[in-house]
């Protein structure tokens, strides 16, 4: 009497299967364990900003206004006036006819408000500058990069501004001087000397800029 043998043949896909169910159950893990560490490092802290313009005077246009962040390189101290320098970011917003703009996927952090001014290219100025520290907390720093070399300083001024000379130098350092192609926006609510100082830290921040037309005087 012959012996039969039995045996079962796999199939040759088997064992591939075997290891895709293996990577399947893994990969959650995998996954919920990136999130946890995206979110340890801040990179699921981007937020927007939504924000409309507001006219300084009357006959100040609130449409077509460009505007940019500058990340403070540092939190600004309790003295409105204390010097804080910033990182220019490369991407720039544009109001609507109502006044509205936004910016997407902010970093957290503290920013500026920076705005046109109408006397300089804006788009020239966010080239040269964006990715770069400016340092404001120098006044003559300031002065060096946008004053023509032998020329005396000219502060810009919106309508109805009356500065004291102890305020000249808050002016210097929120770019209201000479060829900058851009202005800190002013904290409505406090003196001309402060700027707007915005904190993001996710999610959507609101925030409204007096935004006006310039003029040059000594």
């Amino acid at each position: 009497m012959k012996a039969e043998l039995s045996f079962a043949v796999r199939s040759p896909f088997a064992f591939l299967e075997e290891i895709t169910m293996k990577k399947m159950r893994v990969l959650p893990v995998l996954v919920f364990l990136f999130a946890l560490l995206t979110s340890a490092c801040g990179g699921g802290s981007a937020a927007s900003i939504q924000g409309k313009v507001e006219p300084w005077s009357n006959d100040d246009s609130i449409e077509g206004r460009r505007l940019a962040l500058c990340k403070l390189t540092e939190e600004p101290q309790t003295d409105p006036e204390a010097p804080t320098d910033c990182n220019l970011i490369q991407e720039t917003a544009t109001s609507d006819n109502a006044g509205n703009f936004q910016f997407s996927q902010v970093a957290s952090g503290t920013y500026f408000v920076f705005y046109d001014n109408n006397l300089s290219d804006f788009d020239a100025g966010i080239s040269q500058w964006s990715g770069k520290t400016l340092m404001l907390s120098d006044v003559n720093w300031v002065l060096s990069q946008f004053c023509p070399e032998g020329e005396s300083p000219r502060l810009s001024f919106l309508a109805g501004m009356s500065i004291s000379r102890a305020g000249q130098e808050a002016l210097v350092r929120g770019l209201y001087v000479c060829d900058a192609p851009f202005v800190i926006a002013i904290d409505p609510d406090k003196s001309f000397n402060a700027p707007l100082v915005l904190k993001v830290s996710g999610g959507e921040t609101t925030v409204s800029v007096r935004a006006g037309s310039f003029s040059q005087g000594e």
